[in-house]
């Protein structure tokens, strides 16, 4: 049976432990998350070092596995086997037959890490007939932004301003963990209740004079006196690093706005787009001042995403660079 991340959460946290589990796929925090529940919970510590079996797929195969399985717990009411990236595991077709009638008293977890196991293999058919199957698949950003405020507040005690959460995902991806260690950092003293903007600037090495948003929102507005202000500023400060993520940022906000655009030209509803309130109204604004030179606006950042990377520019300093990609945009 195929089952949710969230509901897999609950069952175990009201202890119930399933024979068989099968956790896979791209997004490694969900599949680390759970197993690390199960090492934790499915038994007490006097009974782990009789019972729980830990290992790692490229040390074992799925014979040596299925006979850990196979084995009755010692003083206890069951037997642990985790296996860890259980992508490595050799021989992984002999869960087959042990699948079809596993052993009641153990909880064994195959922890398939990196990649969503192939679909069409008979070992995947037998696990999802027979076992309990967990898909941890990658979010996208409109998907993560949704979820991950709730997440935050329920696993951090944390809430997180719009804007925050978008500049951690243009800088750190959409990989939950990475996301998950920023806010570790950007709270090292445990001290408080809500993550604004400005934590994450600080954290990322913007500095507290700074706001990132403000080159978006001085494009937006074809505002040149405040796109000086921030250009002076970087003259002094800027690392390679910085341009990279303004050029990151930028091309979302743009591109979201090119999207928004050619859907209101094909009045298709925006909403279907994914995108919240407090973004589309920034994105009007773009659209307003832009039309229908964004697709001209997407080409000059995609020009000098390359230049910061050094493909036709050489030795140029980066606030050169962002000065340059500036003003051919704001001069369109």
């Amino acid at each position: 049976m195929e089952i949710t991340f969230d509901k897999l959460s609950k069952e175990l946290e009201a202890g119930k432990f399933r024979p068989l589990y099968l956790l896979h796929g791209e997004e490694s925090y969900f599949i680390d998350a759970i197993t690390k529940y199960i090492e934790n919970h499915a038994l007490n510590e006097a009974e782990r070092s009789f019972n729980q079996t830990v290992t790692y797929g490229k040390d074992t195969t799925g014979d040596q596995i299925i006979a850990l399985a196979q084995q009755f717990p010692m003083m206890g009411a069951r037997t642990v086997v985790i296996v860890k990236e259980a992508q490595n595991l050799k021989n992984l077709d002999s869960i087959i037959t042990y699948s079809e009638r596993p052993v009641d008293s153990t909880v064994l977890v195959l922890a398939h890490k990196n990649k969503a196991m192939n679909k069409t293999t008979k070992v995947y058919k037998a696990l999802k007939a027979n076992a309990c199957v967990m898909a941890s698949n990658p979010m996208r950003d409109y998907q993560l932004k949704k979820w991950f405020p709730a997440f935050l507040q329920e696993s951090h005690g944390l809430s997180i301003d719009a804007s925050a959460l978008d500049l951690l995902i243009e800088f750190q991806g959409t990989e939950i963990q990475k996301l998950v260690n920023e806010i570790d950092k950007v709270n090292i003293k445990k001290d408080l209740k809500r993550i604004e903007i400005k934590h994450v600037q600080e954290n990322i090495g913007f500095g507290k004079d700074f706001d990132v948003f403000e080159v978006q929102d001085a494009l937006a507005n074809r505002d040149k006196v405040k796109l000086v202000r921030v250009i002076k500023y970087f003259e002094t400060v800027m690392k390679t690093s910085h341009l990279i993520g303004i050029i990151s940022i930028l091309y979302t906000h743009f591109s979201q706005a090119y999207a928004v655009s050619i859907a209101q030209q094909r009045k298709q509803a925006s909403s279907e787009l994914g995108i919240n309130e407090w973004m589309m109204n920034r994105l009007r604004v773009s659209i307003k001042n832009y039309g229908y030179k964004l697709s001209t606006v997407l080409e000059i950042i995609r020009e000098y995403e390359l230049k910061s990377k050094g493909i036709g520019s050489q030795n140029t300093h980066s606030a050169q660079l962002l000065k340059e990609m500036l003003f051919k945009i704001v001069n369109l």
